[in-house]
């Protein structure tokens, strides 16, 4: 399994440099409910590389990325893409075509686990790519944590053990290995300087 690929909410991209974490379920304390939200969230967004991204799709180039609210209560999304034909050539294994998000709260952050468990196979673990996300009223921020910083963490017992014989997928994060990497007491572990931008286009 090849975890240099980083997947924006639902984007499968290669990601030359920095590796996201990936985790074995959803991270946050409590599942994020939308139902009062369902229409901020669903619609037609752009995701843009204009904010910094190194990725396959290029500086100032956008994907087109439609949302849908799977389950409102607790903040289940799934997300469709729109793959340019030379962004998946040769790309193994094949992209699926949408992906589910899955929205925690974490004190006052917002939590985002994109499910990428078509990277481990048939038969293997469950992995989600996760990360902080902002949301204003037309504009989200997608921030993905840190591979290198969160084995900081997991080396000194502040975050969860790795699935036995994988290196790449942690264990679920329980409610203090939660609040071990949102509480800012151990630096921010994040990809800071590189969000993802997404504009909602209606």
């Amino acid at each position: 399994m090849n975890l240099k690929y980083v997947l924006s909410l639902g984007a499968a991209l290669l990601f030359s440099g920095c590796e996201i974490s990936v985790c074995k379920a959803p991270v946050g304390d409590t599942p994020l409910d939308i139902t009062k939200e369902t229409e901020a969230w669903e619609g037609f967004w752009n995701l843009y590389a204009s904010a910094g991204n190194v990725c396959s799709i290029g500086k100032g180039e956008t994907l087109p990325v439609v949302v849908h609210v799977r389950d409102a209560s607790n903040g289940v999304l799934r997300v469709h893409l729109d793959y340019p034909d030379d962004m998946t050539k040769g790309v193994e294994p094949k992209l699926p075509s949408f992906y589910d998000v899955y929205l925690r709260k974490a004190g006052d952050w917002i939590l985002a686990s994109v499910d990428i468990s078509f990277l481990s196979g048939t038969n293997g673990p469950s992995c989600f790519a996760w990360g902080r996300v902002k949301k204003g009223k037309r504009v989200a921020y997608l921030w993905w944590a840190s591979k290198s910083m969160l084995d900081k963490l997991q080396e000194e017992g502040k975050a969860p053990q790795y699935v036995p014989k994988n290196s790449d997928i942690l264990e679920a994060f329980n409610s203090n290995h939660v609040a071990q990497v949102t509480s800012g007491t151990n630096g921010v572990p994040f990809l800071w300087d590189t969000p993802w931008l997404f504009i909602k286009q209606d």
